[in-house]
């Protein structure tokens, strides 16, 4: 076992020997993860279980996946509550996806080649996304967001970003400015008028007077966009930032203020629907909000099979200027670099293709799916908290991002610093041991208790994750692990 494990035992347990054995239990099931992890701290960094400030105890080592389940090496099963951080809306190796992607494979492209599956591809976004002229391939959403943001500053001829206080777009310099630091304890106390560009999650990030940071759900934000009119390239806006997902409907409000400001001063607006991207609406946020940003960048859903491709989707105008118009010229005409040897290569592209294509046939039931499922869990949850004295709720929209929470205060005032603020550190560690409840019972989440569901999750899927979630909050009562319970 690593020793930051140790550390965060004692910090979680203190002198509660049932939380202790608890982990004894929990390390007896999944020992040959333990040996694997020990062993991957001597040759490895970056891996998922090692990121910075999201190091979670006893990382699970996968073999299998199929639907809403997967397999670790010690072939323990668990329903995936964590779902690739939202990515498998229809679960794990969807059989149409599986099947598309294997036939196609059989003769396989490789990288750097033009294939008709790239032509497909964008013709189905096109399709999908109204008013989209151009379409281009990255890796990752961060790509897709730093490319967005240069042609921007290209075509406009002016350097300032602006973006949203707590919110990120990736591990590129504008993801780490002033990012979600609640885990960290680094809340900014500056004053919302004038929030200072900072990049506490990490080294090596510089150009802090490139990046004018808002408030969002404030009118100080829109005071600040027609201060800095005349300065702003573009402004980057996640329509719903995951602090906001339990109130979508002011989100929604909010950022249709903010596309008419945008669009009052002539400032170009990108969309990061790398999260919310085909959830809010099968034509994503432009058509939830009836309104065309300049750019809209899509992830996680586009990534499928665990192969990565990010969309960048957008005006002809922007994504124009980084189309080639011949060797002898592009060098005269400033265009944008963004180029790289594996975007868009075969597999990845083939595999999106796939996936897009049933979610385009099958998107009202999935929806549908998802909603049933959001409301089943949320009902038998607060049935639960009502048997049992226990706050125990599920927090989050069907669709975007949901949690367990346990205790959760709601704050007058929907910002990022009062929705921050109104957790406390006794009751992020009664989640974090709610994680490790939940895996003994043979429910996955990686950090906090997230309930990422998918289509795949069905209802024999949703009964049994129930009663997974009921007998770890009944134990942990029992336990004394529980420091909010309600009197």
């Amino acid at each position: 076992m690593l020793p930051y494990e140790t550390n965060n035992i004692y910090w979680l347990a203190g002198n509660n020997g049932q939380i202790f054995n608890m982990f004894k239990k929990l390390q007896e099931k999944q020992k040959t993860s333990i040996k694997l992890n020990d062993k991957a701290s001597n040759c490895l960094s970056g891996l998922p279980s090692q990121l910075p400030y999201e190091s979670p105890m006893f990382p699970l080592f996968i073999k299998n996946s199929q639907g809403p389940y997967i397999w670790d090496v010690d072939n323990n099963q668990y329903i995936d509550c964590h779902s690739c951080y939202t990515a498998t809306i229809l679960g794990h190796n969807h059989p149409n996806v599986m099947k598309k992607f294997q036939q196609g494979m059989e003769h396989n492209r490789g990288a750097a080649h033009a294939t008709e599956e790239h032509i497909q591809l964008a013709e189905l976004i096109q399709k999908m996304i109204p008013q989209t002229e151009r379409v281009a391939y990255f890796h990752t959403g961060g790509e897709a967001i730093l490319t967005a943001t240069r042609l921007a500053r290209n075509i406009t001829k002016k350097k300032l970003i602006a973006k949203f206080e707590g919110c990120y777009h990736g591990s590129t310099d504008i993801g780490l400015h002033n990012p979600w630091l609640a885990l960290a304890g680094q809340i900014s106390k500056d004053p919302l008028q004038n929030i200072q560009p900072k990049y506490a999650t990490g080294g090596g990030v510089t150009h802090e007077d490139e990046y004018l940071i808002l408030p969002y759900n404030t009118n100080i934000a829109f005071d600040l966009i027609q201060q800095y009119k005349n300065e702003l390239a573009c402004i980057v806006a996640d329509p719903v930032p995951a602090f906001m997902v339990n109130w979508v409907d002011e989100c929604k409000t909010f950022m249709k203020k903010l596309c008419q400001t945008a669009d009052k001063f002539q400032i170009p607006m990108i969309f990061d629907e790398i999260v919310c991207g085909f959830r809010l609406a099968k034509g994503g946020a432009r058509e939830w909000l009836q309104y065309k940003p300049a750019m809209s960048c899509f992830g996680k859903i586009t990534s499928s099979l665990g192969l990565p491709l990010s969309i960048l989707a957008g005006d002809a105008k922007y994504l124009d200027n980084m189309r080639t118009s011949g060797v002898m010229s592009d060098y005269g005409m400033n265009k944008v670099w963004a180029a790289s040897t594996m975007n868009a290569n075969y597999p990845s592209v083939l595999a999106s293709l796939a996936q897009l294509q049933e979610l385009d046939e099958t998107y009202d039931t999935v929806v549908q799916q998802l909603d049933k499922n959001h409301a089943y869990l949320k009902q038998q949850l607060a049935q639960l908290a009502q048997e049992t004295n226990i706050a125990i709720s599920l927090e989050g929209h069907p669709r975007l991002q949901q949690q367990l929470s346990i205790d959760k205060q709601h704050p007058e005032e929907k910002t990022y610093r009062s929705l921050m603020t109104s957790s406390s550190m006794t009751q992020f560690k009664t989640l974090l041991l709610l994680t490790y409840y939940l895996r003994n019972q043979g429910v996955y989440t990686k950090l906090l208790p997230t309930m990422n569901l998918s289509s795949a999750h069905n209802d024999q899927t949703m009964q049994q994750l129930f009663i997974y979630i009921k007998n770890a909050i009944l134990q942990m009562k029992k336990d004394n692990a529980i420091n909010s319970i309600n009197s």
